[in-house]
């Protein structure tokens, strides 16, 4: 089966259920972020796999998240206006226009942990003191960020149990050969990075 198989069908009312839905989705998102270099950083979100949730549903829940975490509306309360709103204003610009290609598991693997250590790389070349408090506020220093929350400790992202079943490319017609957006589905959860 091909992962998000289907999104493209999908109208804006599941969409929108889905995006009410998502309340409940418990999301890790880890940020790696290196402010010397321009354009740098890798967003990624993950949730645990849950059955009461499809992939599609849970990639629309992660897209949401991210983009209220963009937009910073902390105090989203995932009505249907709210909901209507985001499909409207950002969701059927973007998304609808994804060509979404599987991607090959040994593939998918290699860009995340590519994409993974060339920003460990650019922020350990930073000049930093390592010693940093963790009050710092999001993305004011070079680093690794867990829900926003600067960390010195290295996130998992996937665990060594976790074994990656499928994968799916996000494509744009804009977009970049820099710029990848990647769906994982492992054993236990999605993954959703950018």
């Amino acid at each position: 089966m091909v992962l998000l198989n289907g999104l493209e069908n999908k109208d804006k009312k599941s969409i929108v259920d889905a995006f009410k839905k998502s309340r409940d989705i418990k999301v890790k998102r880890v940020t790696y972020f290196c402010n010397d270099d321009y354009g740098s950083g890798i967003n990624i979100y993950i949730a645990k796999k849950d059955e009461r949730y499809s992939d599609i549903e849970v990639f629309l829940g992660l897209w949401l998240k991210n983009a209220i975490w963009e937009e910073e509306m902390e105090e989203f309360d995932y009505s249907n206006e709210r909901c209507e709103y985001l499909y409207d204003e950002i969701f059927r610009h973007v998304v609808l226009d994804y060509n979404i290609k599987p991607l090959a598991v040994n593939e998918a693997m290699s860009y995340l942990v590519s994409k993974i250590n060339t920003e460990i790389k650019k922020i350990n070349e930073a000049s930093l003191d390592k010693n940093l408090d963790s009050d710092i506020g999001f993305l004011d220093v070079s680093g690794i960020y867990v829900n926003k929350k600067y960390t010195n400790t290295m996130p998992t992202i996937i665990s060594k149990d976790d074994k990656i079943i499928s994968a799916a490319e996000l494509m744009q017609n804009t977009t970049y050969d820099e710029y990848r957006e990647i769906f994982i589905e492992t054993n236990q959860r999605y993954i959703y990075f950018f």
